[in-house]
């Protein structure tokens, strides 16, 4: 702290509602940081005895201490072994005393101890993870990431984090299966409560920046120099041992498939950890190949923020402060996630996108770029609002240009907080009330309208659309159509959605602007594609012929390449194409499961 500094945390604290986590700094840096691997040994003092556990145990990839990387999954070690490892982590001296400081320290509500008795590594823990309502139409989940995970994991020599194959073992935990199957079912409960939005608090990042078990290829200190204004900058090119996708890839995939599997929306990640700000979609393997990228689709409606940081290395050795170098920078990652086969930064064609604004770029809600969702150079905080009736999302990157270490000029002498970058997102509920709630727009728009030509293609739509939201054409859950009614009410989509692309071919009628009709166009074939996902995935569990399950998964891939190219009435078209292949109408067919409890 700076002498006679501003006593800012004081008055934060006092001011506001306050939610704490905890990360590797908070459990010292040292092994304490993997709560649910093996304790080791006896740790502290001269001698090294001090306390009876908590020395850690060996993390390398086949280590003297580690063979056949028993160490690299907890639970499948015996009592017995475990004991002779000194029991689990979060049960040493060290690892309670560093808690104890942590919730002395910080404004944290007592929720007693977790009562797990068919878990060990977890029952009489204390209980850090929780839910908290905001209203009707938001739900917080704090996670506790540190208390429960297994070790990280290393490479034969130590040297570096080992995100190979070691990290797609499925009985790795990030989050312990008490807490995991905790927040499945709170998630799945905000969902069939009604509750739009659900916000996930993990400490590490849950997104994926690199590919499996690597760095992008030509991201480097000297190919970011150009762009950063310093060689020494090390750029953030490969996702480390202690995020969900780099260290417990099977966990992470299983909590992603669940979210996918019972159509669980609006799912918003935040986490910390890489220094730098950015906003992606993630992606999973609906076949559990978490080794194999190729076998990795979106998860719908969910999306992470890497949030800050409010202060830390890494944005203070980026130098250069301008758009043109951050832009730079993040385009060298997304070109080289796009040639890895990996999703590049940013939510360019995210279902309910609009209002998209970056600092510098005057085109950004036009044309979005991988910049307009990253800020690498900036000391930064992202503000979540949501709308009074639920249905829309502001977020907000808040935050200012970096400073050396130790620096900083406080108060109004010093770097002003701007906005970074923000965006708006419209929430989605089921297809069918999505459905209706883009046809209400359309309708709130007709009343507005005075060009004849907007007016005959909005009320042409809106005729579409109220056919394709006909309650008698689609099952109870509004996810799922009525099968012998599916294959006209995909068309009509796709009437309603090629009537919206005339208006912006249409340069003459500029009354409402393109970013708007192209945000409920891409609301309209997202339902489409979802319609056609769930049709594959019900398929598969349902043993349908895999010659039709092949024919679907073309069908489909060339709808998102359609969808990619800006042909969404095409896009549309090879969806129902995809949805047709695996659906027999001569059979009752209904939802694999629309509601699955976790017990």
């Amino acid at each position: 702290m700076n002498t006679n500094g501003q006593n800012s945390l004081q008055v934060m604290y006092a001011g506001q509602g306050n939610y704490t986590t905890w990360d590797n700094h908070e459990l010292g840096n040292r092994k304490y940081i993997d709560g649910g691997a093996p304790a080791g040994g006896s740790v502290g003092g001269p001698a090294g005895a001090d306390m009876a556990s908590g020395r850690g145990v060996d993390a390398r990839n086949n280590g003297a201490g580690n063979p056949a990387n028993r160490n690299d999954a907890a639970d499948l070690l015996s009592p017995v072994d475990l004991a002779g490892l000194g029991d689990f982590m979060n049960k040493a001296t060290g690892f309670q005393t560093l808690e104890n400081v942590l919730f002395e320290y910080q404004p944290v509500a007592d929720r007693g101890n977790v009562i797990a008795p068919g878990d060990s590594r977890t029952n009489g823990t204390r209980k850090f993870y929780s839910a908290v309502n905001w209203g009707r139409n938001a739900l917080f989940v704090n996670t506790d990431s540190r208390s429960y995970r297994d070790i990280r994991l290393k490479t034969a020599d130590a040297s570096a984090d080992d995100t190979g194959p070691r990290a797609d073992n499925s009985h790795r935990t990030f989050l312990g299966s008490t807490q995991l199957a905790w927040l499945k079912q709170t998630l799945l409960d905000a969902q069939n409560n009604g509750t739009t939005w659900k916000f996930v608090s993990v400490s590490d990042p849950i997104d994926q920046l690199g590919p499996i078990g690597g760095s992008l290829n030509g991201v480097t200190p000297a190919a970011m120099a150009p762009f950063s204004g310093n060689a020494a900058y090390s750029p953030v090119n490969a996702d480390g041992g202690k995020s969900y996708m780099g260290g417990y890839r099977a966990e992470r995939n299983d909590l992603l498939k669940f979210i996918a599997d019972n159509h669980i929306t609006n799912v918003v990640f935040l986490s910390t950890d890489d220094h730098q700000n950015r906003v992606n979609e993630l992606y999973y393997s609906p076949t559990g190949e978490t080794g194999n990228q190729s076998s990795y689709t979106k998860v719908p409606y969910t999306f992470a923020i890497v949030c800050g940081p409010l202060g830390a290395t890494g944005p203070d050795l980026f130098l250069n402060h301008t758009f043109s170098g951050a832009q730079g920078a993040a385009n060298l990652i997304a070109n080289a996630q796009i040639a890895a086969g990996i999703d590049p930064i940013g939510l360019p064609n995210y279902p309910g996108l609009h209002d998209l604004f970056r600092d510098g770029d005057p085109t950004a809600s036009r044309s979005p770029q991988p910049v307009d969702f990253y800020s690498p150079d900036t000391f930064n905080f992202t503000v979540l609002d949501v709308s009074p009736s639920g249905k829309t999302l502001t977020v907000k990157s808040v935050g200012m240009n970096s400073t050396a270490l130790n620096a900083a000029i406080e108060y109004a002498n010093g770097p002003q907080a701007r906005t970074i970058f923000s965006f708006q997102i419209d929430g989605f509920g089921s297809l069918v009330r999505s459905t209706e709630a883009i046809r209400n727009e359309l309708n709130d728009a007709l009343g507005s309208a005075t060009n004849n030509k907007d007016i005959d293609r909005l009320t042409d739509a809106i005729r579409k659309l109220d056919d394709a939201s006909n309650s008698d054409v689609w099952l109870s859950d509004g996810d799922h159509l009525v099968c012998n009614r599916g294959d006209s009410i995909f068309n009509r989509y796709k009437d309603a959605v090629q009537k919206l692309m005339d208006m912006i071919q249409e340069t003459s009628t500029p009354a409402i602007p393109d970013a708007t009709i192209q945000n409920w166009i891409n609301t309209l074939v997202a339902i489409n594609r979802d319609l056609a996902e769930t049709a594959i995935t019900e398929a598969e569990a349902r043993g349908v012929d895999p010659r039709k399950i092949a024919k679907a998964l073309g069908d489909f891939a060339t709808g998102d390449a359609d969808a990619a190219r800006g042909n969404f009435d095409n896009a549309i078209e090879d969806y129902r194409k995809a949805w047709n292949a695996v659906m027999d109408c001569n059979l009752t067919t209904k939802p694999v499961k629309d509601v699955v409890r976790v017990n």
